[in-house]
């Protein structure tokens, strides 16, 4: 089931680095600041939605949480 999971993700990320990049695109092209402000926010919640599938995978594959936040928290340092 683990291995289902991770496979769909790929899809699931490319998927949502797809929406992202047109987004992006249209955003862009919006001459309204209250509707690009809005526009705004749904890239946010897209990149939130695309590192909660990346980090999901990383810890379903290792299932060390230790491990899996101090790689979280070493990227910071």
């Amino acid at each position: 089931m683990i291995n289902v999971i991770v496979e769909l993700s790929k899809y699931i990320i490319l998927t949502l680095m797809i929406i992202y990049t047109f987004h992006c695109f249209y955003t862009v092209r919006q001459p309204d600041e209250e509707e690009r402000n809005e526009l705004l926010r749904q890239q946010l919640l897209l990149i939130f939605f695309i590192d909660f599938t990346a980090f999901l995978v990383l810890y379903l594959k290792t299932f060390n949480f230790k491990d899996f936040l101090q790689k979280k928290l070493q990227f910071k340092t």
